[in-house]
């Protein structure tokens, strides 16, 4: 019997002991104004910190691409003109592989066989040629001929950089042109070129055989 009265004892210290409300938790430090607002003072100044070093980060950045987009225009402009001096120097090298004389002999047989083509077109039929077709057959297929021989000159000459000057309706310019002629023509401006005799030709842009013209000068009236 008592130790029934023991064990119900222990039983109801036991349950009031789990029952017990927490105690609320005390901390030792007390709240300290002064030192809070020091650390928030010291997280701001950190903040600051951080924030002049992110902005100067952006600054090198931004230099270093700036660097770097001009330094790719400077190669950029760099390859072109390299890649210019070699064309210029490959044109040259071509031309030298090819002697100004037999340049010029080829201009001239290109003159005859235009001349003799400019005879071909112009020339009148013969007094049988406009009752004979086989007469008219034979000049079509000469004229046919010389324009693809024309053609297979001009082909080759620009494999060389070969150029005709144009001079008919232009201004007479002595670097390109030689003035053989004149005419009076009031209907044309004065310096006029009228007349083309021989064809000029450049190579590369410079001179390989000057054209020759015929130039309108105007006199004065008295």
């Amino acid at each position: 019997m008592v130790e029934n009265g023991k064990e119900d004892l222990v039983e109801q210290f036991r349950s009031y002991l789990d029952n017990l409300p927490p105690e609320p938790m005390v901390s030792e430090d007390k709240l300290d104004l002064f030192s809070f607002y020091s650390e928030l003072t010291g997280l701001k100044n950190e903040v600051k910190i951080e924030s002049r070093q992110v902005k100067k980060s952006l600054t090198d950045f931004q230099s270093a691409v700036h660097t770097l987009e001009e330094n790719s225009r400077q190669d950029l402009q760099f390859i072109r003109e390299q890649f210019a001096r070699q064309q210029s120097k490959a044109a040259r090298e071509h031309e030298q592989a090819v002697p100004r004389p037999l340049l010029l002999a080829l201009l001239d047989i290109y003159d005859r066989v235009a001349a003799a083509g400019q005879t071909v077109v112009t020339g009148e039929k013969s007094f049988f040629a406009r009752f004979c077709s086989r007469e008219r057959k034979i000049i079509q297929a000469m004229r046919e001929g010389q324009e693809i021989t024309l053609r297979r000159f001009d082909e080759l000459l620009a494999q060389y950089n070969v150029t005709a000057v144009q001079t008919l309706g232009m201004q007479f310019d002595p670097q390109i042109m030689r003035a053989v002629a004149s005419d009076d023509d009031p209907r044309l401006p004065d310096g006029e070129v009228s007349a083309e005799l021989r064809r000029g030709f450049l190579i590369n842009g410079e001179v390989l055989r000057l054209a020759d013209v015929r130039v309108n000068r105007k006199r004065e009236q008295a």
